[in-house]
């Protein structure tokens, strides 16, 4: 979706990363819970360990990731919320762990996993890298359905440096497959959980994937909503280098990259060496079709989406030194985020941000910050505290591109205006001061470039004051 600025002097070229914080609204994160540093945790978990590690899960099967999984490698320890933040499995230190995986190695890792084939991520992968251990267990029962001492889908599991997340390999919406890759050497699996359940390679490689090498022991992986409405990307990244590719799956089975950069994303430039990136569903459509890049720390945090095939743009930015997101500061090396169901609505539009050790827990939603004034008039606010306009494809690139002096966006297709190239595109007009349909004036009238004269249509008004 692109953006272009008309009568401003600011483009979006002029928000760096390297050093300053760029002049983008944040328009509306809202902070549901927030224990800072030190904290007591969240829901009886006191996240007093520095191994603690958390992710979201579809305990209750309805398609929603709106539960979130607390663990503690090495301890035993696990514990599982529901959205009212009360446990529904707490197992303390020292513990059992759960589902006959005792939970008892300070490398034990966990993610969630769509075993059933239903599109929900109602299981959990419990795996012990470097021994061949591995574990799946139906949440809400807690009763293991699969277990092997010998890895799985002839993945061995053997090095201390594998890593396993869930993938919609088929553009199902079912991240029913699973991933498993080791960095520093190349190798790359995706496996399909068969109906004799057993597991099987759907794609097996040593040299990498869709052109990314995976021979630097620091990359790392993720799914992405490139576009199709489904998480049926990878996208794979190197800390501390820009260099970063999105691939797709094609129909011999192959993958092939749709975006390569060695400069980062978006106006991220991924050269810090703790750089951490998932995808996220910024919008609230229910996909997660943005990416969120952070650098554990130093405050910076990042939010980008794809404005045009191969181009991304940021619409929220926060650079290295920075303040963080929503209040919470990401001062601290140890700090994770990941996106989850934070109001049990089925988008993954919340972030949940926690520092191991120090019982610090924050939940922050995004949502937009702005109050509707006006819909679908067949005029445009005609008033003397006009700023100035753009030209954009959403109107959330408008409401994001209000800034500085900007408390009003009136948002409205100009129809045959000569003076704007005949776009297509929506006219994002920006007012110092917010206001009402009454103040829809101006009906078009001037000449258009087909020697009739312009109209103004779909014209809608936001206030965001106050954002």
């Amino acid at each position: 979706m692109a953006v272009i600025f008309w009568l401003f002097t600011v483009t979006l070229s002029a928000f760096s990363f390297i050093t300053a914080n760029a002049a983008f609204r944040d328009p509306g994160f809202s902070v549901l819970y927030a224990q800072g540093d030190p904290g007591p945790g969240i829901g009886g978990y006191d996240l007093a360990s520095a191994a603690d590690k958390s992710f979201g899960l579809d305990f209750s099967s309805t398609g929603k990731q709106d539960h979130i999984v607390l663990y503690r490698p090495g301890a035993g320890a696990i514990f599982i919320l529901n959205p009212a933040r009360q446990a529904v499995v707490g197992v303390i230190d020292p513990g059992s762990g759960f589902g006959g995986f005792d939970l008892s190695s300070p490398v034990d890792l966990a993610f969630a996993f769509d075993f059933g084939h239903t599109g929900n991520l109602d299981h959990i992968v419990f795996y012990r890298p470097g021994t061949g251990l591995i574990t799946i267990v139906h949440a809400a029962t807690g009763t293991a359905v699969f277990t092997s001492q010998t890895g799985i889908g002839g993945y061995d599991l053997k090095s201390p440096s594998d890593i396993g997340l869930a993938f919609d390999y088929g553009s199902t919406g079912k991240q029913d497959h699973l991933v498993f890759y080791r960095p520093g050497v190349g190798t790359i699996y995706i496996l399909a959980h068969n109906a004799d359940n057993s597991f099987s390679a759907v794609y097996a490689s040593s040299t990498g994937i869709g052109g990314f090498d995976l021979m630097s022991p620091v990359d790392r992986v993720f799914t992405l909503d490139y576009g199709d409405g489904h998480a049926d990307h990878l996208a794979l990244y190197r800390p501390g280098t820009g260099i970063i590719f999105i691939v797709a799956l094609e129909s011999d089975n192959s993958f092939s990259a749709v975006f390569t950069s060695t400069t980062g994303i978006g106006g991220y430039d991924l050269l810090g060496v703790g750089d951490l990136a998932f995808g996220y569903d910024y919008d609230g459509i229910g996909t997660q079709n943005y990416i969120a890049l952070y650098r554990p720390g130093t405050g910076a945090f990042w939010i980008t989406q794809q404005n045009a095939p191969g181009s991304f743009v940021p619409v929220y930015a926060q650079g290295d030194p920075g303040t963080g997101i929503a209040g919470y500061d990401l001062a601290s090396p140890r700090d994770r985020a990941y996106a989850f169901d934070a109001q049990s609505l089925g988008l993954l539009n919340g972030i949940a941000l926690y520092r191991p050790g120090t019982g610090a827990f924050w939940i922050a939603v995004h949502a937009p910050c702005y109050t509707p004034a006006f819909e679908n008039l067949d005029a445009s606010i005609e008033a003397t505290d006009f700023i100035g306009f753009i030209l954009t494809d959403t109107v959330e690139e408008c409401l994001t591109s209000c800034t500085g002096d900007c408390n009003f966006v009136n948002v409205y297709h100009d129809n045959d205006a000569s003076n704007k190239n005949d776009s297509t595109m929506l006219t994002c007009a920006f007012y110092a001061s917010c206001h009402t349909a009454a103040e829809a004036t101006n009906s078009g009238g001037q000449s258009g470039s087909d020697g009739g004269v312009t109209t103004i249509s779909s014209s809608a008004g936001y206030c965001l004051a106050g954002c």
